[in-house]
């Protein structure tokens, strides 16, 4: 069960990371779009109020992705020192430099980061010692992000800038408006279910990467599909909830999490000698519980690729054909 808590708290600390990030960078961004409207809004008369969102730009769109690609490289270098412990005499070696763990401790972990002396060379050296795959898809997740974000950011701010200047309030009641929507944007529910998934996918990539591994998966036997917070459970995982499968279910794609948003549930291992009678079962669910799998199967398919494996002589992941 201690394993067990530690992921837990890995889920927790991961979520409150990436949130931290997410927030603090729309607010920043949101500040800078304002700043730059009511800029340009200053100089038009009545008639052309409504041009003062053309050709506006937010900044810190760089410094986003950087941080977020930091905390994403953080979350997944993380988890596979925690997920190595599960399978303890597998031969895979993550890293062979010196590194003392950042841990996702507090809430305030983007501001940790930001100001910690480990930050840029010691996530840099994280990020090459992670699976190719793990890698492209923080990529995946990164850009795909901060461009839906901003995107819906923009829309909140202009929307209301539009609505509100044709009111011909005051400058200071104009402002006032567009950072009231701002905020209710950056601290809603497409934000605060957003950040939950984001470090959850991380997680289970990074996890699927390690039992993927030839050398690891030799080491189990079995799966279980597990949940620990029946307040998120929804009927599909509480279905699931400790259903022990086989390594080769053909449904381990499909019903490996995140299922929903805001699911909790994970795949542990179960290792060779440790199954102790219990039984194996297929993976599926009811019919009347298939609507609450909200993400494909192939959405996922990604992680699980044998031909990914870790030179013990470069001391990195490498494909024959990858050469990053």
């Amino acid at each position: 069960m201690g394993m067990r808590r530690e992921l837990d708290r890995l889920l927790k600390d991961s979520e409150s990371g990436v949130l931290d990030v997410m927030q603090s960078n729309l607010a920043y961004m949101a500040d800078s779009l304002i700043n730059n409207i009511m800029a340009k809004e200053r100089g038009l008369s009545s008639s052309q109020k409504l041009d003062a969102v053309k050709g506006i730009r937010a900044s810190g769109i760089d410094k986003y992705k950087k941080e977020l690609l930091d905390v994403l490289t953080v979350i997944a270098y993380e988890t596979l020192r925690h997920t190595k412990k599960e399978v303890p005499k597998a031969k895979f070696k993550l890293s062979e430099f010196d590194y003392e763990s950042i841990s996702f401790v507090e809430s305030k972990t983007a501001k940790k980061l930001k100001g910690s002396a480990v930050k840029n060379k010691k996530i840099e050296t994280m990020w090459k010692k992670l699976p190719p795959k793990v890698r492209r898809r923080i990529k995946l997740q990164q850009e795909l992000l901060v461009k839906t974000q901003l995107s819906d950011l923009e829309k909140a701010i202009y929307f209301q800038y539009a609505t509100s200047a044709e009111q011909d309030l005051a400058l200071k009641e104009l402002r006032k408006q567009m950072e009231e929507n701002a905020e209710d944007f950056i601290d809603g529910p497409s934000v605060r279910a957003g950040a939950p998934l984001t470090a959850h996918q991380t997680i289970a990539d990074a996890r699927s990467s390690f039992f993927a591994d030839p050398e690891v998966d030799k080491e189990i036997e079995a799966f279980e599909f597990i949940n620990n917070y029946p307040v998120n459970r929804t009927p599909i995982c509480e279905e699931l909830n400790g259903t022990i499968f086989a390594k080769d279910d053909p449904n381990k794609f499909k019903f490996t999490p995140p299922l929903h948003w805001n699911c909790r549930s994970l795949i542990v291992p179960i290792l060779i000698g440790d199954l102790k009678g219990r039984k194996i079962k297929k993976l599926k669910i009811k019919k009347a519980n298939d609507k609450y799998l909200q993400f494909s199967e192939k959405l996922k398919r990604f992680s699980e690729d044998h031909e990914y494996a870790y030179n013990k002589e470069s001391k990195a992941w490498q494909h024959s054909n990858y050469n990053s």
